[in-house]
């Protein structure tokens, strides 16, 4: 038997005895438990015990009854009250005795209840909330401790048939954070990790296969994106890597007079192959999280000739792949128990605006001009994440399909 699997049996077992004596306990009384606000008034109690006490005996999923389960001292509060007004004592007890060992299982199992709410919130049956909990207080801890964080790591990647050949795919990827801000002056730090591109055994690609979205016309080679970012970006330099190339944000002023919206952004043609091969059979996608941030939107954006590429499945890794080689299996070690979904955005062109990313759908088109591609004709999807780990790589990832076959 598993670990987990103990822990959540001995639980279940302390948590349905628990929820056998309030239950018998509010009968006695004449308490109903659809009405934690009466009996709060009733009893002079806090409204968040008795709403707790509610949840407990009302609940079905043990996970959640369990994260319900207000501490000793509260309840020792609780039955304190009652018993003033009368309540049976051996009923009070046996509340007592549940509570006590319920205690004592927790202590067993994981120690006490900080880490009991992580264990609860890494087996969150929910796919949207799984780990939400840890990575908020992760997000509050790296900021402190790197000095850095943002509002937004937004990541856009259009994908469209090659006018010359159709059997490759122009690409477009934009990348950036809004609200991007230091919390120490002295900081410098990487905003975005641009990493090489293979494919199998083939040899790493070189950035200048790529063009700029919005060419400075200065001559110089930059991925920036002026007219998307602030005005008072402070002074950004790349910095050659073995993975390839770091984008850094130099010093500057600390809290939100500092605060920037930096994007970047590029794009390749005949990038990759519309279809599966021998040795590639998926197409993937995503955003590196190289900056604490509150929220994650990863758009995919396609020709609506790319229906297959509309229900890609999100894998999060606990690092990020080097050389932009394939990420890895979804059982690989490093893959987080983190199974947020996408959702289609509607309308032709699609609904993209949201308020976390300024001049979003000006954004979009211009990308779209750039690439050529009607911006009518595109369909879309979006992954939102709360709080995205620090160092993960966010991924993407579809079927390709079977080449037509020639006659």
């Amino acid at each position: 038997m598993s670990v987990t699997t103990a822990f959540e049996s001995d639980c279940r077992e302390c948590l349905d005895a628990l929820r056998a004596s309030l239950i018998r306990l509010y009968a006695s009384m004449g308490l109903d438990p659809e009405s934690p606000q009466d009996i709060a008034r009733t009893f002079k109690l806090n409204k968040t015990l008795t709403w707790k006490l509610s949840k407990v005996i009302n609940t079905s999923d043990t996970l959640t009854g369990v994260s319900h389960v207000p501490g000793m001292s509260a309840m020792r509060i609780f039955l304190d009250a009652l018993d003033r007004r009368g309540a049976q004592r051996p009923d009070l007890q046996a509340v007592r005795d549940a509570a006590e060992r319920f205690e004592q299982t927790i202590e067993l199992h994981v120690g006490d209840r900080p880490t009991l709410e992580l264990v609860l919130d890494g087996l969150a049956p929910g796919a949207d909330d799984r780990l939400e909990m840890s990575r908020k207080l992760a997000f509050r801890g790296n900021s402190g401790i790197y000095g850095v964080q943002a509002r937004t790591r937004m990541a856009l990647h259009v994908l469209a048939p090659n006018a010359d050949d159709p059997r490759t795919l122009d690409l477009a990827m934009v990348r950036g954070y809004v609200g991007f801000r230091r919390l120490r002056p002295s900081v410098r730090w990487p905003l975005f990790q641009v990493r090489a591109w293979s494919t199998g055994d083939d040899p790493i690609m070189t950035r200048p296969l790529w063009e700029p979205l919005e060419p400075s016309g200065s001559g110089q080679q930059t991925c920036l994106m002026p007219s998307f970012s602030s005005a008072n970006l402070p002074e950004i330099c790349t910095q050659a890597t073995p993975e390839g190339t770091d984008i850094v944000a130099m010093p500057g002023p600390v809290g939100n007079f500092g605060a920037i919206d930096c994007i970047v952004g590029d794009m390749m043609r005949s990038a990759v192959s519309r279809y599966r091969s021998a040795d590639d059979s998926t197409g993937e996608l995503g955003a590196a999280i190289t900056v604490p941030v509150e929220s994650l939107i990863v758009d995919l954006v396609v020709h609506e000739d790319l229906s297959f590429a509309l229900s890609p499945k999100v894998v999060v890794f606990g690092h990020v792949a080097p050389h932009g080689r394939p990420s890895g299996r979804e059982d690989a070690l490093t893959t987080l128990p983190i199974m947020d979904e996408v959702r289609e955005l509607s309308g032709r062109p699609p609904a993209v605006a949201t308020p976390r990313i300024p001049n979003y759908p000006d954004l979009l088109a211009r990308v779209c001009d750039r690439l050529g591609c009607p911006l009518g004709k595109m369909r879309a999807v979006r992954l939102e994440m709360k709080y995205p780990p620090l160092g993960a790589n966010v991924v993407l990832r579809f079927e390709l399909p079977e080449a037509p076959r020639t006659s």
